[in-house]
């Protein structure tokens, strides 16, 4: 065993900027850092030398039958339609064949018996069993970081109840966990009865990468005129995050001064696109391909309203802190968010942003003109803000405290 090694798991293809931050955190204390994750699909994810990748999917032994299924619905997920009723069909006996505990296993073992660091660190439940198995073997430490509350995402009972299964199984034998809010912490220490703390280290950013550029990225990009408003999506384009609504909602907007850019890549982005010419928008919605996590920030600062439009369809969701919300912070731009608690609690703690209905196109559309026939209340969020910024930052040395006593 490595006294100073750590060695770090995720399902990620793109790094998620957290990870990072942990990495970084943990190598200025001193650990050398290992990030073990899914191979790298494009040009855009990090070139960082602490990843290890693992192999393809197709590699997997198709002569076991629930791995196969597994990498099956995996081929679909990525091919088929979103509304493709087989590829609903394949989901359902997907997760109804295949034992998710078993199929992670196999996939990290081949990768994670080479490394026999003091500390594995889990992020998120997919990678809490592969952690267990490879520290059992070595003496090592567990950390759990759940990034979210994973088994109460929008997934059928079947699968919720296996991923509540799963995590129950393991969570109360980590040596330390930790997630993103309190809202989280409390549910999970409540759910599995943990009787030790559950630490909330936030999404928040270094305090070293404070910006305000405020420059016409968009306006230059998109060919907008000068005073033109520009309000940002910005994050992965998936399911579940009311993006059909958020598009649909600018055919509504008043304001002609108002235009949606959509930063990101994803599964939606085609569909999203389409919305767009159904409604006659493409003057008023703008696509912009995902930029590197070394940019972001800049492009983020040139927005006049950062937006979350996510709704409560799923505890998840409920309780959610994402990125974008800490990287508007961090570019000093007002938000609108749909009512989303921890969220709210944020935005209302500082005065640097609303929340609003967003369960139709016509509400949000409602909140976007309400928001900017109101120039007072930006200005005012906009000024809160700096102060705002230099308060929620990433929490480097209550982050590296937790490890303290495992070297």
């Amino acid at each position: 065993m490595k006294p100073d090694m750590v060695v770090m798991l995720t399902t990620d293809s793109n790094i998620d900027r957290r990870i990072i931050q942990e990495a970084d955190s943990l190598e200025s204390a001193g650990w050398k850092v290992t990030i073990i994750a899914m191979p790298k699909t494009s040009a855009l994810f990090s070139d960082d030398k602490r990843v290890v990748r693992l192999p393809f999917y197709p590699r997997i032994d198709k002569n076991n039958r629930k791995l196969f299924l597994l990498w099956l619905y995996r081929w679909v997920n990525k091919y088929m339609p979103l509304s493709s009723a087989a590829r609903t069909l394949i989901r359902k006996i997907t997760w109804f064949a295949t034992d998710m505990e078993d199929f992670y296993l196999s996939v990290f073992r081949s990768v994670l018996d080479k490394h026999k660091p003091a500390v594995f660190v889990a992020h998120d439940l997919p990678t809490l069993p592969a952690a267990s198995y490879a520290a059992a073997k070595c003496n090592a430490k567990v950390v759990y970081d759940s990034h979210e509350l994973y088994a109460e995402q929008e997934f059928s009972d079947l699968e919720k109840r296996k991923w509540k299964q799963l995590e129950q199984k393991y969570i109360g034998h980590c040596d330390s966990v930790i997630t993103v809010n309190n809202l989280i912490a409390q549910e999970l220490k409540q759910r599995y009865h943990l009787l030790d703390e559950v630490y909330v280290i936030s999404n928040a950013l270094p305090s070293k990468n404070r910006v305000n550029i405020n420059s016409k990225i968009f306006h230059q990009k998109f060919g907008l005129q000068d005073h033109a408003k520009v309000v940002l999506f910005q994050g992965g384009l998936s399911l579940n995050r009311n993006l059909e609504k958020l598009v649909e909602s600018m055919a509504y907007v008043q304001n002609p001064l108002v235009n949606l850019v959509i930063l990101g890549d994803g599964q939606l982005r085609s569909l999203l696109q389409s919305i767009t010419i159904k409604h006659n928008l493409s003057k008023k919605v703008h696509f912009h391909q995902a930029v590197t996590q070394e940019e972001l920030l800049d492009y983020t600062s040139c927005a006049d309203l950062g937006i979350i439009p996510y709704q409560a369809t799923c505890l998840n969701n409920y309780y959610c802190t994402p990125n974008k919300l800490f990287e508007f912070i961090a570019a000093e731009i007002p938000i609108l968010s749909a009512k989303l608690p921890s969220i709210e609690n944020i935005l209302n703690e500082f005065q640097i942003g609303l929340t609003a209905d967003f369960a139709s196109s016509s509400q949000i559309s409602h909140a976007l003109d309400s928001l900017f026939e109101n120039e007072q209340i930006l200005k005012k969020c906009k000024s809160n803000l700096n102060k705002a910024s230099k308060e929620v930052v990433w929490e480097d040395k209550k982050f590296t405290s937790i490890f303290e006593g495992y070297k």
